[in-house]
């Protein structure tokens, strides 16, 4: 009888090694069947995966869309497919069998990093929420007025940054600019005693035909008041901005322009590399436009300019 338990333990060990095997045996079949689909998905011509529509030449080469509509605006003579050399048509023709493939195959996450693979349906909810991808969007709302501590927030998006501002600091002033429209006029109004190392007057953020600005107004230990305008940009946005902070009174202006810093930038470092309006307690205390019976207020008109660089 001992023996015989011998053999069936034996031979449940057994099962359990098949079953191990046939587990290793049918994920590296998965493997291969996903790197096979990758390679039917690669474009030809630019080696990206294809997404749908996807399109072929007569013998069924596949193109991506962005490719085709690049190629069958050539001259005819090079309006040729880029594997065989056959004749594309402006009528173009779609690989349906392609596009079927495509919808079951799992894309990688579009960020650097991350190792996550979703469906074409779910590949852009997981990458809005993905911890990999870029957070150029920086909140940087004053948290205590006098403390010099700003909020930590940074999102991918700038849809995320307007929601994070409607949500969590309902009280940021916020100004939309339309498109074409080159300067906006901002009141500042705060108390006038500016007595701390540090305090914040103003913070405001502007949204100038998509592009986030955040605007900040404060005072430093060196009798100074600083004017600073940086930018959020979105993702993958290179351009290149240029900003203006002009400071009226009732009869003169100071003016100040320079290429917008990025919102990642600390107020403190602007201030030390003179990348923001820097001026004395006593000029801005001449600029400054309260009335008679306003004495305790603090009230500058800001022209504010933001363009586009060549």
């Amino acid at each position: 009888m001992a023996e015989a338990k011998g053999v069936g333990a034996g031979g449940g060990g057994g099962g359990a090694g098949r079953k191990r095997k046939a587990s290793e045996q049918e994920k590296e079949g998965a493997e291969e069947q996903s790197a096979t689909l990758e390679k039917l998905l690669t474009c030809g011509v630019c080696c990206e995966l294809m997404e749908p529509p996807i399109y072929q030449c007569i013998h069924g080469h596949t193109l991506c869309k962005s490719c085709m509509d690049r190629i069958v605006h050539e001259p005819p003579l090079r309006r040729l497919c880029p594997t065989c050399r056959a004749k594309l048509s402006l009528q173009r023709s779609r690989n349906l069998v392609a596009d079927t493939l495509a919808e079951s195959f799992l894309y990688p996450c579009p960020h650097e990093g991350c190792s996550e693979r979703r469906k074409l349906s779910a590949r852009a909810e997981h990458a809005a929420a993905c911890p990999n991808r870029p957070r150029s969007a920086v909140c940087h709302f004053p948290l205590h007025r006098s403390h010099g501590e700003f909020c930590p927030w940074r999102g991918g998006s700038l849809e995320e940054f307007w929601t994070h501002l409607r949500e969590h600091h309902p009280t940021m002033p916020v100004t939309s600019v339309q498109p074409g429209c080159t300067e906006v006029t901002q009141q500042i109004i705060s108390l006038q005693t500016p007595c701390l190392r540090y305090e914040c007057l103003w913070a405001f953020a502007i949204n100038w035909s998509g592009v986030a600005l955040l605007g900040n107004v404060w005072f430093s230990g060196t009798s100074s008041y600083h004017f600073a305008l940086r930018v959020a940009q979105a993702p993958g946005d290179s351009r290149k901005f240029q900003c203006g902070v002009k400071v009226s009174g009732t009869s003169s202006e100071i003016a100040w322009k320079d290429v917008a810093p990025p919102a990642t930038a600390r107020v403190s470092t602007l201030q030390d590399e003179g990348r923001c309006l820097s001026l004395p307690k006593a000029l801005v205390e001449r600029l400054n436009t309260a009335g008679s019976g306003e004495e305790h207020l603090f009230k500058l008109r800001l022209v504010l300019s933001f363009e586009v660089v060549p």
